[in-house]
Formats: structure tokens, C-alpha cells, sequence
């Protein structure tokens, strides 16, 4: 493998080749489970997306909120999805660990954790045998993997509550359904 020295917020990382995608970063050093061990750095900007195609015209950026993204500095502009991760996005921007990361390990994060444009995917190439083949918004988890990876802490709040209320309003389509939640429509 070869390393690439990157300008980093974190000396600990660096960028070598991937044999998930290209490039990717990497650990000099190890890193506790549970140990949040760098940030997230980058140009933040508000950005609403409408079709499928608006979601594919930055595709290393980072959604940290709703119609929010970071747009990564290197080297987290190469960190690279997986369906089993060993880190995860937290709400200050913070990478923390999943696992126990030994030197020279790829660091990977699921980036449907943290994204919310629905109509996004991607295919994926991870490798992983938990591999889910493509990859979507976190409204795809079921409620079971959704509340395994929350009660894990591994989905930024703003993901969680945006889950919650995707299931609270497709839970009020069901029980009433559009023409009754329409605004403004009157009884006759």
C-alpha cells in the first residue's frame, strides 16, 4: 500500500490506496473504541437538493444537517463508506470509533448513517459481508437496524430526529391519508 502525506487537522490519519474505492484514510496510530479522535473539516454550505441527480453533483460531501453539507478538506474527502464501519459522524463533526483500530487500518464510516436526501443511492462496493448492496438515506434502515445503530450511538442526532419524524408522518398517511391531511380543505 502506499501512503500519501496529506495536509491533516489530525497528524494520526493519512491517505493511501483502497481496496474499497481508490484511496482512502488511514490510521498511523491506534484507536480506542469509543474514542472520538478527530474532526470533520471542510467548507459548510446550505444546499437543497430536489431530484436524484442534485444528490449525485458533490459526492464526497457530508451531510451534517438538514439541506446542510460539509464539503471535506483532505484527507476526509477519501474516507470511504462500509456497511460495517469502524467509525462513526457525530454531531460536533467528530470521527469516533466503532471498534478497536489498529495501525494502518482504513477508516470507514456507513454514510447512510448520517445522510438524509431520500432519493440518494449509491451502489456499494464495501466488501463487507453485511454488505446491503446499495446504499441510501437512513430512512431505508428498517426500525430494528435503526435502533440497534442509535442505541450504539452511531447516528448524529440530526439523522435520528429526522428518522422519527419520517416514521411519525408516514404513520399519519396511514391512519389518514393524504386528502384528509390536506391543509385548508374544508368538509362539505
Amino acid at each position: 500500500m502506499s501512503k500519501q502525506n496529506t495536509p491533516s487537522a489530525d497528524h494520526n490519519l493519512y491517505v493511501g490506496d483502497s481496496c474499497i474505492h481508490g484511496i482512502g484514510v488511514y490510521a498511523r496510530q491506534p484507536i480506542s473504541r469509543g474514542n472520538a479522535f478527530c474532526y470533520l473539516t471542510g467548507h459548510v454550505r446550505h444546499q437543497v437538493y430536489v431530484t436524484e441527480a442534485d444528490g449525485l453533483l458533490h459526492p464526497n460531501e457530508f451531510c451534517i444537517g438538514q439541506d446542510l453539507w460539509l464539503d471535506p478538506d483532505p484527507p476526509f474527502c477519501s474516507l470511504n463508506h462500509s456497511c460495517e464501519p469502524n467509525c462513526a459522524q457525530l454531531d460536533n463533526l467528530a470521527l469516533a470509533a466503532i471498534d478497536d483500530i489498529a495501525p494502518d487500518t482504513e477508516l470507514t464510516i456507513d454514510y447512510s448513517r448520517s445522510e438524509l436526501f431520500e432519493p440518494w443511492r449509491m451502489r456499494c462496493s464495501c466488501g463487507s459481508p453485511k454488505c446491503r448492496n446499495v446504499i441510501a438515506s437512513v430512512h431505508a434502515f428498517s426500525g430494528e437496524h435503526f435502533r440497534v445503530l442509535s442505541n450504539m450511538n452511531t447516528i448524529p442526532l440530526f439523522a435520528a430526529i429526522a428518522y422519527e419524524s419520517h416514521l411519525a408522518n408516514k404513520a399519519l398517511l396511514a391512519a389518514y391519508g393524504p386528502a384528509e391531511l390536506s391543509v385548508g380543505s374544508s368538509a362539505s
